[in-house]
């Protein structure tokens, strides 16, 4: 249970750098 809440997390936050770099034109 706990992993699953984990890898939500980290897919979450995983998406919200790529539209981050995408939207700021951000070379990561």
């Amino acid at each position: 249970m706990i992993h699953g809440i984990l890898q939500f997390t980290l897919l979450i936050a995983f998406r919200c750098v790529l539209h981050r770099c995408g939207s700021q034109e951000i070379r990561c």
